[in-house]
């Protein structure tokens, strides 16, 4: 079986080899194999129409692209190939509708540079084409690009009117004045609209204006982190947080969310398919910015209450990141509506940026209303945020387990004297501007008989929480000297007096791992981190899913929802680490695509914090290996573009792009990245440089008089006329062997205006040439 499911892939290698030395014959063999085994290999059907198309045989190469269609419709690169095979048949409208499906498809993976690029092909073929236009205001939009989402506006309403379709029109010319409010040209359309004159009709997009709305990825940078400020307690910190957070939200090129992850907005995607069939309006984000904008504004002017009202607006419209719940739940507190700032608040705890807040300002509610067993409950949680937060790492783990038991111990607790004193005594420890370093203090001054709670929590405690502690370290024991039997059963009897005391729960969990019951304790784990992060405690549940994916490192479900809760959790840098580790499990998988797209959201995700690039660099050198391994070119041209761009002087990267765009035909394209890799360096003082980029271009690819004549450029600005001569020499033989007569006489005469020692020689040569 195994060896079944190996040959097709074998196969499949075996052809790629072939592809990758331009041998297409040999390639299309291979995938053909492939496919006779496997008739449904999505790979091998792409690749054989790959080598189809460039054999120039576009029937078969379409219907190899039609059939990976029908397997796998949302993957672009078919549609894209099947474009260029309907481009160079002269059939215009299959490589618009091809293009357009294209298009849509780079649209639902979220890679909107190449959505563009595939409508601006259906605009150059089609000028008139409505949905092209109409997508491509939208998008200009969303990524601030108000000056061409106003042109595209303006397009898109010429045209309907055109047709006849005057109501959607203005539609459109409101759409573009919505977004430039004073723009002259959108302001003077609206006038001609309203005279029931035809407004302008497209043209072509400009060279310049296409190059305007190249992403520049250093819009997408976080910003440098502020001066550290002195607030007066943690909730005020947590709100300035929040704050900072909105007004990044308005420069995001998109802010829907769901549950704090980044999600397609619904209406986008309603407001894109919009043509003249169907009635849907020009929609977008557009709306639940000027929320979150006027949020900030009333916040700041002191008018909470229409700061809330346009929160809760911009949640209603899908506005759904923790800071945005947050701020709602704080201003909700202070305008004394507490069942709705307890349901935002809720939303807002799993948080790391505020989970200590949230638990206080729950808190507060609760003492307000007397419900001092809850009050104490989330005043402990705040300690232990706060108290985790600046302990030695080696502790932490103790720490919390302890924590764990004084919220065990609350629980058994009747009356509300130690209820009340609980609150009131954490209260006094947090709500105040240096609680850090009065933590910190307290820690250094004493401890208490573990070691690890503060003195003043032990007086608070009585004798259950050391017996629990007792019986705990009594079973980690047991265990240690391998006496799992009699562990387990200790820590079942103990789960009789603590049935909530989680971590004894986790150690059971442990217990089966070392016996190696695998199953069953991944099932603990699965079932601790689950009440974990129904609490809210998402760095515990965390760390039992760590456990899981300690145990089973294949287990791509767990994997995934670590990194949902890193996500959540603000954790960006962990996980991106997760995202790449995830994308390591999908390898010997042999899942190319699922690969891919793992680096690509860990890619995204990298964009949004700050680091010195190593990160971002590291994950586009992997896109760009996956692509070659996919065949992927035109991919692995965009990867090391945007290395080239993000690394200028990367030599690597530029061979690489340089020597693709040779192999697809593309040579303008190579030849202006070889001008623009050597001319950011000075030829007199960095000619080291400039040499060691040619000569490996010139032994990566061969046959290209481009690279000969820039290293000819080269030696005579250096003076060194003979090593110009002699890769002048070797120009010109080329140009002989590929028949260019007249371009070799040219470089004959330039080595003989030289001066060569056997300039007689290429004399003679050039006469024989012109006889």
């Amino acid at each position: 079986m195994t060896d079944q499911m190996q040959e097709p892939q074998n196969l499949i290698s075996k052809g790629n080899s072939a592809a990758w030395d331009q041998k297409w014959n040999d390639a299309a063999t291979y995938y053909q194999q492939a496919l006779e085994i496997e008739p449904e290999n999505f790979k091998a059907l792409t690749n054989v129409g790959l080598a189809y198309f460039e054999m120039h045989e576009y029937h078969e190469a379409l219907k190899s692209y039609s059939k990976a269609i029908e397997l796998n419709a949302e993957d672009p690169a078919p549609y894209e190939k099947m474009f260029l095979i309907y481009e160079a048949l002269a059939q215009p409208n299959e490589a618009v509708k091809s293009a357009l499906h294209a298009a849509e498809s780079h649209l639902q993976n979220e890679d909107i540079q190449k959505a563009i690029e595939n409508w601006k092909r259906v605009v150059e073929i089609d000028l008139h084409n409505i949905k092209a236009h109409a997508r491509l205001g939208m998008v200009y939009e969303r990524l601030g690009k108000k000056k061409l989402a106003v042109s595209e506006y303006i397009n898109t309403a010429g045209l309907l009117q055109l047709s006849g379709n005057t109501e959607k029109a203005t539609e459109s010319i409101n759409r573009a004045l919505q977004c430039s409010p004073e723009n002259i040209i959108a302001l003077r359309a609206r006038e001609i609209l309203n005279q029931g004159r035809q407004l302008p009709l497209p043209e072509p997009v400009l060279t310049d204006q296409a190059e305007e709305i190249k992403l520049d990825v250093a819009q997408l940078e976080a910003p440098e982190p502020a001066k550290p400020t002195v607030y007066e307690n943690p909730i005020i910190e947590a709100v300035d947080k929040a704050m900072i957070i909105l007004a990044e939200a308005l420069f995001e090129e998109q802010i829907f969310e769901k549950d704090g992850k980044h999600q397609r907005n619904a209406e986008l995607d309603e407001g894109l398919s919009w043509n003249l069939e169907g009635g849907s309006d020009l929609t977008d984000d557009s709306l639940l910015k000027l929320h979150v904008s006027q949020a900030i504004e009333h916040y700041s002017t002191g008018n909470e209450k229409e700061a809330a009202d346009h929160i809760k607006s911009a949640i209603d419209d899908g506005y759904t990141n923790p800071a945005a719940y947050f701020l709602l739940g704080f201003l909700y507190t202070k305008l004394g509506r507490v069942e709705s700032a307890t349901r935002s608040l809720i939303k807002s705890v799993p948080h790391e940026n505020f989970a200590l807040a949230s638990r206080l300002l729950l808190a507060n509610q609760y003492s307000s209303s007397e419900q001092w067993a809850e009050a104490s409950k989330e005043y402990l949680e705040a300690l232990r945020i706060a108290d985790t937060s600046l302990a030695d790492k080696e502790n932490v783990e103790d720490l919390i387990h302890l924590y764990e038991v004084m919220m065990d111990d609350l629980e058994q607790r009747e009356g509300d004297e130690a209820y009340i004193e609980m609150s009131k005594h954490v209260e006094e420890l947090l709500l105040r501007s240096d609680w850090r370093e009065v933590l910190t203090d307290l820690r250094s001054k004493g401890r208490s008989e573990d070691g690890m709670l503060l003195p003043q929590m032990d007086a608070l405690l009585d004798d259950r929480r050391s017996q629990i502690m007792g019986v705990h370290r009594d079973i980690i024991d047991l265990a240690a000297e391998g006496y799992y039997g009699a562990a387990m059963e200790k820590a079942f009897f103990a789960l009789q007096n603590a049935p909530s005391f989680l971590p004894l729960h986790a150690t059971i969990g442990d217990l089966l791992m070392e016996q190696g019951k695998i199953s069953g304790a991944v099932t603990k784990y699965l079932a601790v981190a689950d009440v974990y992060a129904v609490q809210g405690k998402t760095e515990r549940a965390l760390a039992m899913l760590k456990k899981v994916i300690d145990l089973q490192p294949m287990n791509i479900e767990v994997r995934q929802r670590q990194i949902d809760l890193l996500e959540e959790y603000g954790k960006k840098e962990e996980a991106i680490t997760e995202y790449i580790n995830l994308a390591e499990v999908f390898f010997p998988l042999a899942e190319l695509d699922s690969a891919r797209a793992a680096y690509s959201k860990a890619l995204k995700l990298a964009r949004t914090i700050s680091d010195d690039g190593g990160i971002k660099l590291k994950l586009l050198h992997r896109l760009a290996d996956i692509d070659i391994q996919r065949l992927d070119w035109e991919s692995a041209i965009d990867t090391y573009a945007d290395i080239c761009e993000f690394s200028p002087q990367n030599q690597k990267a530029s061979v690489s792009l340089v020597d693709l765009n040779y192999r697809l035909g593309h040579k303008p394209a190579a030849e202006k990245e070889i001008g623009r890799f050597v001319e950011q360096y000075d030829t007199s003082t960095e000619s080291e440089t400039i040499y060691g980029y040619l000569a490996a271009l010139k032994e990566e690819i061969t046959g290209e008089d481009y690279i000969i004549r820039r290293l000819v450029d080269l030696f005579k600005h250096l003076g060194q006329q003979e090593l110009a001569i002699s890769e002048l020499d070797k120009l010109g033989e080329l140009l002989l062997d590929s028949g260019r007569r007249d371009d070799a006489v040219e470089v004959i005469e330039e080595i003989i205006s030289l001066g060569p020692s056997n300039a007689e020689a290429y004399q003679k040569l050039l006469r024989q040439i012109r006889s």
